[in-house]
């Protein structure tokens, strides 16, 4: 969902793509970046850890080798909570917005219970 809308940004927003983050926040997906933490590990470079997450984005942390947290820069914080408006509003203001459907005024099927 989060391409579909930063593609639907880019096509009104020029700068969208620049301003545009490396990585999925849906998914923690970075490619040759060590993202996984153990919970000791993190604790004990917890500079580095924040400076990997400002950096190259999200750093998960994982407690006896089960995901348990995620460390997220302010801009990722930010841009999680940023997002306003329902799903129907998204819907509304996409090409699709403007598309007519009619509902079939046919009689529903026959269903034996």
């Amino acid at each position: 969902m989060r391409f579909l809308i930063e593609a639907l940004e880019a096509r009104t927003n020029p700068l969208a793509k620049e301003t545009a983050p490396k990585y999925n926040l849906d998914s923690l997906d970075l490619i040759g970046v060590d993202m996984s933490w153990q919970l000791q590990e993190a604790k004990n470079k917890f500079s580095e850890v924040v400076d990997q997450a400002v950096n190259n984005g999200p750093q998960e942390i994982t407690r006896h080798g089960k995901k348990t947290a995620v460390l997220l820069s302010m801009e990722d914080y930010r841009t999680l909570l940023g997002r306003k408006g329902s799903l129907a509003d998204f819907f509304r203001r996409s090409p699709l917005g403007e598309m007519a459907f009619e509902r079939s005024k046919d009689l529903p099927r026959h269903v034996d219970l």
